[in-house]
């Protein structure tokens, strides 16, 4: 009944918040009326109470069969963990899958970036040409034949293509456009040459894995893509940057890395810059495609959405602070929005990322896969996170695990090497 719920519900506040009920003399004689006259309604209350949405594997053998002997997992895929270890658990150990509605969204414009950019650079490969002989004509029909291809694989999702995503996909070809003749700018304004495309961390490339060394003996093998790498040489030094492409407003940030919501990019340098002797960073970029959807108004001229889209296509992250690379080999509309670091700083840096992510599959592997989503101001995994019908995650009993934002660089840094000097 009403009296019953409305119990509930003040005995819950009480719980979890500490709110003692207007009138609780009134509510107390309430509650002992439940108690001595209904044992069935106030067994259930006393179960309700006691109840808690705390998620663990403490069995060994329950986690060894959901991760396996030899662990294999994704510097993305980490992030996610950092980010939520619960939702890490649905995704990677249960392997659940939110449900496809077919829409062309934006992981499909981010796939379809992708595989342009890649398509380009191994066209040039095979004609043995560089981005300095690139012109817009062959952009434009590369592009344009690419993109054919790629809606043809989609022909079954988009056989009843509204007029709506019609626009999209135009919008989107223009853009990659665009997009494609920024890159050939960041490279032939500099003097970094391709090193590769889709380069790829297995054990089946020749890169191989990066590996990481638990506390327990046991190996974790890292695998990945990255988007793209660039070399330039001086002297005997090479220098290695490497390019991630995103979808949206991803931005480089050094409290990101602290926080370990942000390690692809210094895991993948490092480890072509540990390759060989000879190597020394370069840099570390996002280089962000907007995604169309978000500039389809009819009300904006289409030359004014093109300069709003070429003013975001900057490379953001951070590039050695050699005036060799920052100041003679950084394309000038990406300079202002990049970082700077000294080697020792990159060194730091990718020490500071190894020790995060051991220490991230340390607990994974000891079955911790807690509700704690981190929450950074207002902004938490929760608010896009496709199993939240699932883990029933609660600010009261649950909580969030506070982030730290440093806005200062120098902070970073010194927080950094006092946990790499620990």
């Amino acid at each position: 009944n009403v009296c019953y719920e409305h119990l509930a519900e003040i005995l819950g506040d009480i719980k979890s918040r500490g709110i003692v009920p207007y009138e609780q003399d009134k509510w107390a004689q309430v509650y002992a009326y439940f108690k001595n006259n209904h044992k069935q309604l106030f067994d259930r209350l006393i179960n309700m109470l006691c109840y808690t949405n705390n998620a663990s594997l403490n069995d060994n053998d329950t986690v060894r069969a959901l991760i396996g002997n030899e662990i294999y997992t994704t510097v993305s895929r980490l992030q996610k963990n950092n980010a939520c270890k619960y939702s890490y658990f649905l995704a990677y150990m249960l392997n659940l899958k939110a449900p496809d509605n077919g829409e062309f969204k934006g992981i499909d414009i981010g796939n379809a970036a992708h595989s342009v950019f890649e398509h380009i650079g191994n066209m040039l490969n095979e004609k043995n040409i560089s981005y300095f002989d690139l012109t817009d004509e062959m952009i434009e029909f590369e592009v344009g034949e690419y993109v054919k291809k790629l809606i043809d694989n989609y022909k079954i999702r988009l056989d009843n293509l509204t007029a709506r995503n019609a626009f999209i996909i135009e919008r989107m070809k223009s853009e990659l456009v665009l997009c494609v003749k920024i890159i050939r700018s960041q490279i032939t304004e500099t003097e970094f040459k391709p090193l590769g495309y889709e380069m790829e961390f297995s054990d089946k490339s020749d890169i191989g894995t990066v590996n990481i060394t638990l506390d327990s003996g046991e190996t974790v093998k890292l695998t990945g893509k990255i988007d793209r790498a660039d070399y330039v040489k001086k002297d005997d030094c090479i220098y290695i940057r490497v390019i991630d492409y995103k979808t949206g407003k991803k931005t480089f940030s050094l409290s990101n890395i602290i926080n370990g919501l942000d390690l692809q990019l210094t895991v993948y340098l490092g480890a072509l810059v540990k390759s060989d002797k000879h190597n020394r960073y370069g840099g570390a970029f996002y280089f962000t495609v907007s995604d169309p959807i978000c500039s389809e108004s009819n009300d904006i001229p289409d030359s004014n959405i093109e300069n709003k889209i070429r003013s975001e296509l900057k490379l953001r992250g951070i590039v050695n602070s050699d005036d060799f690379i920052k100041n003679d080999n950084t394309d000038k509309s990406s300079a202002n929005r990049i970082n700077s670091a000294c080697d020792e700083q990159f060194e730091i840096m990718d020490k500071y990322v190894n020790k995060i992510i051991k220490n991230s599959l340390s607990k994974l592997a000891s079955g911790d896969i807690s509700i704690k989503p981190y929450k950074n101001n207002s902004s938490t995994p929760c608010s896009y996170c496709e199993f939240s019908g699932i883990c029933r995650f609660d600010e009261h009993s649950n909580g969030y695990r506070e982030i730290h934002n440093y806005k200062s660089a120098d902070d970073a840094w010194e927080v950094m090497k006092n946990e790499v000097d620990r």
